[in-house]
């Protein structure tokens, strides 16, 4: 265990410098990150600036002199043994190692099938989609880890049939809302339905009423925090936070529809990452997606279908709970536009482990029937046929192109503090007036108290007196454009041209 967990920690590390240069590359990282820093310090709010439209953060807000993340809690209070110990990431790189062996425990549990377990982990755990978020601040890691220890309530309570794991349920789906409240509020529906599958019809409704306290304790607390943050319950920051609240579409075309299937279709090749790379190579723009992971997630749809026949009543159970549950994500994000995701689809992450199991399922299946018909032999080298198609393309061939294309696009992308390092600029004013993507607001990576150096916007600036007014002491550099490349370049005092 210590020497996987040194493994683990390592080859993180290795990824994250390689790949993605500085931290936070997203909005959604920073906001995350910002909440945490004022957790770190025992507050829910820091102190806003005098105008803090100067310094707009993507999901950054302030109300009436609060300034805070308009993201849930839960991300946050999860990100703040990193902050504490000067490595954020460190929490990332934990809560990924407790989700992967979380998810190997549950399936020993569930199906109490050991080549199931150690198969569907190991390409879990070299899936892009994994890795990749296991090294970002995005809170899918956090809220996968919590769904998977939901899941081995559920396979205890299987077991045991005791309401103390049912209540244990409640109180891990309530924690789940304050990481993801409409991920969770979906996952829980089939959740409930298979712990009444589970019990005795006599004891159904008193056995699951056991799962509400937990989670209303999740919701109520979340809105008790969001109401506090933005002054009343017609306020509630995350609603409002890159306009959620409109995302909601209470009707079905044709455009939802083919946006789900692309998402699903996302999930996919950065789950079984064979056919498909990132690559800047314009030589091979033209195979860069040829779909063959589409193959291992027919195989797993097939052993849905036909699993019934070569599977006992609980690996069947699970089978269809688990399919249904990666199934409520995608229905529920028909209704909700949150399409995109830099990592494969990141709004099904937290059961993008299902294709997975269930293309396992079915190799284990084959290889047991080669097993028995063909000899040991047989079943050896197709066993090992499968795992090698599977894994060798992404480690020999796809990981390399994929880690080259993040690195250059995140140079790119992050240019910005990249040459402030070079440049050893520390504790200044950094006036933001032109960007290489996106807009200004996406790179305002602003401290709470406004330690280190402090970014605002150009074109929020009123007058050339008002940031010296500001921050008297501090140096001022104007990051814009000059000649085609974007420059650092020291100024006196700074008038935004309007």
């Amino acid at each position: 265990m210590v020497l996987f967990v040194s493994v683990h920690t390592v080859s993180l590390y290795w990824l994250s410098q390689k790949a993605l240069t500085f931290y936070p590359n997203t909005g959604d990282e920073n906001s995350f990150l910002f909440q945490a820093k004022i957790f770190s310090k025992g507050h829910v709010s820091a102190k806003a600036p005098a105008r803090p439209e100067l310094f707009e953060s993507d999901y950054i807000g302030s109300y009436n002199g609060k300034w805070f993340s308009t993201y849930p809690p839960g991300e946050a209070l999860l990100l703040v043994l990193g902050v504490l110990a000067g490595y954020p990431l460190l929490s990332q790189f934990i809560l990924s190692f407790t989700l992967v062996i979380s998810l190997f425990f549950f399936l020993m549990a569930s199906y109490r099938d050991r080549w199931t377990a150690f198969l569907a982990t190991a390409i879990f755990y070299i899936s892009p989609t994994f890795l990749f978020h296991s090294i970002s601040f995005y809170s899918h890691i956090g809220a996968a880890a919590v769904f998977v220890a939901v899941l081995i309530s559920v396979a205890k309570y299987e077991q045991a049939k005791d309401k103390r794991h049912i209540q244990y349920i409640g109180l891990l789906l309530g924690l789940g809302v304050l990481i993801r409240p409409y991920t969770f509020f979906l996952l829980s529906f089939p959740t409930g339905i298979f712990l009444l599958i589970l019990t005795e019809r006599k004891k159904r409704i008193a056995n699951l009423a056991n799962i509400f306290p937990g989670l209303l304790i999740g919701f109520a607390v979340f809105f008790i925090f969001e109401i506090y943050l933005g002054g009343d319950y017609k306020s509630i920051p995350y609603l409002y936070s890159g306009n959620n609240i409109n995302k909601f579409v209470f009707h079905l075309s044709l455009w939802d529809l083919k946006r789900s299937i692309f998402m699903v279709v996302q999930t996919l090749r950065w789950v079984f990452p064979v056919g498909f790379f990132q690559s800047e190579n314009i030589n091979l723009r033209s195979i860069n997606d040829v779909r063959l992971y589409l193959i291992p997630a027919a195989v797993g749809l097939i052993w849905l279908l036909i699993g019934k026949k070569h599977s006992d009543l609980r690996g069947r159970r699970y089978d269809c709970f688990l399919a249904i549950c990666f199934g409520i994500l995608v229905l529920g994000h028909i209704f909700f536009d949150g399409s995109g995701g830099r990592f494969g689809e990141r709004y099904y992450f937290e059961t993008a482990f299902v294709p997975i199991v269930l293309f396992s399922r079915f190799v284990v299946f084959m290889t047991r029937n080669a097993h028995r018909k063909l000899g040991k032999v047989a079943a050896i080298m197709i066993f090992s046929l499968v795992v090698a198609s599977i894994s060798l393309p992404n480690l020999l061939f796809y990981f390399p192109n994929t880690l080259s294309y993040y690195n250059n696009a995140n140079a790119k992308r992050m240019d910005l503090y990249i040459q402030l390092e070079r440049k050893n600029i520390n504790d200044s004013l950094i006036i933001i007036q032109d960007t290489p993507e996106f807009y200004p607001s996406f790179y305002t990576r602003n401290d709470p108290d406004l330690n280190g150096n402090v970014f605002v916007n150009a074109s929020m600036v009123l007058d050339e007196n008002e940031l010296s007014s500001f921050f008297p002491e501090r140096k001022k550099y104007l990051y814009s454009r000059s000649s085609g490349a974007f420059e650092i370049t020291q100024v006196q005092d700074f008038s935004s041209p309007r």
